[in-house]
């Protein structure tokens, strides 16, 4: 069994006008959410074993905020040009050409994308997690979808199961600000 885990980053700073987009640091409420989903990660069924993350700085950072919580041992993890805005519009292509060995692959890319990969890969799942992430694709929401595969190449558009679909404000304890937007 394969997991595809998807995070799309968290929330950015969009406070200085003229930065180029992939230069784009995330805000404090970026950083916390980070967090708190790195905390999500770390648990045994979602500990990813590689990471593929965007070359663009908030994805990076978005990914620095989960590692700061993984803790040891860190899974592999590469920077791949193709998750800065896909020319397919999603990631199949280079979950297939990177995932590599990995049974539990965590993607850190952006939205359209990050949206666009979950509803194609999630065929199945319980109603409501289909219908929410179907809805919305919050900043560092986390989506989790397991495969009945063994090779990234061979997983194909929904085929997977959605286990989770969790956001930073369903995480959160009540009194956090990290939001979901």
């Amino acid at each position: 069994m394969l997991r595809l885990m998807i995070l799309r980053h968290a929330k950015s700073d969009w406070g200085a006008p003229g930065r180029p987009d992939r230069d784009r640091p995330l805000a404090p409420r970026g950083e916390r959410a980070a967090t708190l989903m790195g905390g999500v990660l770390a648990a045994d069924e979602y500990r990813p074993d590689r990471v593929l993350v965007s070359p663009a700085q908030r994805t990076r950072e978005t990914l620095d905020g989960v590692l700061a919580v993984l803790g040891a041992p860190a899974p592999a993890v590469a920077t791949i040009d193709g998750l800065y805005e896909p020319g397919s519009g999603n990631y199949q292509s280079v979950i297939a050409a990177h995932g590599d060995a990995a049974s539990r692959l965590l993607v850190v890319g952006h939205n359209p994308a990050s949206h666009a990969t979950a509803l194609m890969f999630a065929g199945r799942g319980d109603r409501q997690l289909l219908a929410d992430l179907a809805d919305r694709y919050p900043t560092a929401a986390l989506a989790v979808i397991d495969f009945d595969a063994d090779a990234w190449s061979a997983i194909a558009p929904r085929s997977g199961t959605l286990a989770a679909f969790l956001t930073p404000r369903a995480v959160a304890r009540a009194d956090e600000d990290v939001g979901d937007d």
